[in-house]
């Protein structure tokens, strides 16, 4: 991969002070990467001044979409230009300086692939941000998962943005990120696209921290903030559309059953009528939820 174009991805909004420890582990890395691009979704902090200052990152200023429209505006704009892989992050990930280094290692094992995501610790060191096993089988009938396992490869069927090597030549059949998702479940349902052109991997090797606040998993019962508890909307609504679209009719009803019981439970916690209402919304939502996918080069 010498030879290839390596662009690096990430989305940003008013954290200046972890946006630049992410830039810092970027500029360490190991193997030689082509650009940064850095999207700005309408920080109203230092962010914007501290980045027009930065000579060897290139800057996309755009108003506040969500992480979905930053991804989706980074990732456009890296294919377009030509780039053969993409690199992608959140500005709370701190990449260890042979992150890239090992992933491009692994593309190199495969004979080819959709995508590759790190092994990602919390700061403490617990696994998170986990992906989800692609339980695909061989013509024997037997999962595929482990078949590169000896490379510390483990295939799976989709991931966070939480550190993610894209191989862009799949990005044509696939579309981009959903930008209309806002926050929550566009990298789920994107890498699952992509993961039906080609597999998706897990490369252990390649290690980055998350610095999120609360490492947990997100969830409505136990959010305690009662500011962010009406982004849940957007969580409900689009891992329904998730449900919709990528899985099987008995996954859909039990998930299904899994989201009446979340909406019931969150009843008896702090703001719990007002929970219940924001999920009713967004299940409600979810079931009509069908945004159209962009695709690279497309005119709108």
């Amino acid at each position: 991969m010498s030879d290839k174009k390596i662009a690096i991805v990430v989305v940003t909004y008013n954290r200046i002070a972890l946006l630049q420890q992410c830039i810092a582990a970027l500029r360490e890395q190991e193997f030689v990467y082509s650009r940064i691009f850095v999207v700005n979704n309408g920080s109203t902090d230092s962010t914007q001044s501290w980045l027009d200052t930065q000579d060897d990152l290139e800057v996309i200023h755009q108003q506040n979409t969500g992480g979905a429209g930053g991804f989706y505006s980074g990732i456009k704009y890296a294919v377009e230009k030509g780039y053969d892989y993409i690199w992608v992050m959140d500005d709370d990930v701190i990449a260890g300086k042979h992150a890239l280094e090992q992933l491009v290692d692994a593309a190199a094992i495969v004979p080819d692939f959709s995508f590759l995501c790190s092994k990602v610790i919390s700061t403490d060191g617990t696994i998170v941000n986990t992906p989800n096993i692609d339980y695909s089988h061989s013509k024997y009938n037997y999962p595929l998962w482990g078949e590169y396992a000896e490379h510390s490869l483990i295939r799976v069927r989709n991931s966070t943005f939480v550190s993610v090597l894209i191989n862009a030549s799949h990005i044509q059949q696939a579309g981009l990120p959903i930008r209309d998702f806002f926050i929550w479940g566009d990298d789920i349902d994107f890498t699952s696209r992509l993961s039906k052109q080609a597999p998706g991997y897990m490369a252990a090797k390649s290690q980055v921290t998350h610095l999120r606040v609360n490492p947990s998993f997100p969830s409505i019962i136990t959010e305690v903030d009662k500011g962010r508890i009406a982004l849940h909307f957007y969580n409900i609504r689009n891992n329904l559309y998730i449900s919709r679209k990528h899985k099987k009719k008995i996954e859909l009803l039990m998930d299904t059953f899994h989201y009446t019981k979340v909406a019931l439970a969150s009843v008896f916690t702090a703001n719990g009528w007002y929970k219940l209402s924001v999920y009713l919304k967004g299940f409600w939502a979810g079931l009509f939820f069908d945004p159209p996918i962009v695709y690279p080069n497309q005119k709108l």
